[in-house]
């Protein structure tokens, strides 16, 4: 990624509480500083695949229903801007 043009990249991978975190590149292309756990950061708009495919292989697992609410799966999660979970 870093020889194709971006300043940085940064991948964080939680298991329980087992926990990686991994970078390339730098957070500020002015300083040069490094990215670090606790730089924010977009997930961008390919995640939406990543967790459609996810989804997809769990309802045909039976493991869960598109039916489902996302409160059922993430209570108290989904909240703020007239967003509702449980509809």
């Amino acid at each position: 990624m870093i020889q194709g043009g971006l300043p940085g990249i940064l991948a964080e991978v939680r298991d329980g509480d087992r926990q990686w975190f991994g970078t390339a590149g730098v957070a500020d292309t002015r300083t040069g500083r490094k990215r670090s756990p606790q730089d924010r950061f977009r997930i961008g708009s390919i995640s939406k695949t990543f967790v459609a495919t996810v989804v997809l292989q769990l309802a045909a697992e039976g493991r869960l229903s598109l039916d489902d609410t996302a409160e059922q799966w993430l209570p108290g999660v989904v909240h703020g801007h007239h967003h509702d979970g449980a509809g």
